[in-house]
């Protein structure tokens, strides 16, 4: 009989290769997830209390004369038709002075490749140049139906144009798990292989939807390959951390705006306060000095003893 400890010794040197999220991600989707619980909650509480009303009223009324039987309709949802002032769209985008130019189409596939041309509302913003774009579109559609007609369509596009490739351009779309903090997420990649197996021009372009908004995120770079592709796609999950969050406004249970944006408060503003008593109850000896190091208040101050 094998002994299991064996499978123990070699437990650090064999398996399969795990890459795990950043943590502000794993954050992120936490408060994600206990969001959403609380709004399944609340309207569980509603529903049973709707329940609880309606059944003796229902009984009430079967015993009319006129044999009547009235049930409230369902509230119809509101869907917020536009961009929210406040929504940090530019929330992380690096590389230069943040422009109004949004993400840019895969012209070598197809034009309005991701479906803008339908929604009721926009908002653009990008960064960098020919050599390295950050760009992002936000797109509000009248409806959660009609924002994932758009991601369908989507889809359908880009597959076919990954049936039929155009020169040197490769096209692959894949459906991502969005881990519980969109409702679903899909993934475009454009690839340029000049020569066999060698890949650049690299464009990553990360659709996630929550209610019926889309927030269209997308990168390019001159380099391509599987590195590259891993390194540009952990570079959008962190730089779009607060605007993927921030998608809840357009739930059909919307969280509060304002909230999303306190919770993620720049760490740089917490500050020591003037006249905090460090020192207090602090053995100093007489004629002993203290000083403070590190940076400056416009970010994180550390006073050393």
């Amino acid at each position: 009989m094998r002994d299991p400890i064996e499978d123990l010794q070699h437990l650090r040197t064999e398996g399969t290769t795990v890459n795990p999220l950043p943590a502000a991600e794993v954050r992120r989707r936490g408060d994600r997830r206990r969001r959403r619980t609380t709004a399944l909650a609340t309207v569980g509480g509603v529903a049973a209390a709707l329940v609880a009303v309606g059944v003796p009223l229902g009984l009430a009324r079967s015993g009319a004369d006129d044999g009547r039987e009235i049930s409230p309709a369902p509230p119809a949802t509101s869907w917020l038709q536009e961009v929210p002032a406040e929504y940090p769209l530019a929330a992380g985008l690096r590389g230069g002075p943040v422009e109004d130019e949004g993400v840019r189409d895969l012209d070598q596939c197809a034009a309005d490749t991701w479906d803008l041309g339908r929604s009721v509302a926009r908002a653009d913003a990008s960064t960098g140049d020919v050599e390295g774009f950050r760009g992002r579109t936000l797109a509000v559609y009248a409806d959660a139906d009609a924002a994932t007609a758009a991601l369908r369509r989507v889809r359908t596009t880009v597959e076919g144009c990954a049936a039929d490739p155009v020169g040197p351009l490769s096209h692959v779309v894949t459906d991502e798990d969005p881990g519980g903090a969109e409702a679903e997420t899909v993934v475009v990649v454009e690839q340029a292989e000049t020569e066999p197996g060698l890949l650049s021009d690299l464009t990553l372009t990360r659709l996630s939807r929550d209610g019926n908004a889309v927030l269209v995120d997308q990168a390019y770079t001159s380099a391509g390959g599987p590195d590259a592709l891993d390194q540009v796609s952990r570079l959008l999950l962190e730089e779009s951390a607060l605007p993927r969050t921030a998608l809840c406004v357009f739930d059909a249970q919307p969280c509060d705006l304002a909230s999303v944006l306190a919770e993620d408060a720049d760490p740089a503003a917490l500050v020591v306060p003037d006249g905090f008593s460090l020192l207090a109850g602090w053995p100093v000896a007489s004629g002993a000095e203290t000083e403070v190091v590190g940076p400056t208040r416009d970010g994180l101050e550390v006073l050393n003893l």
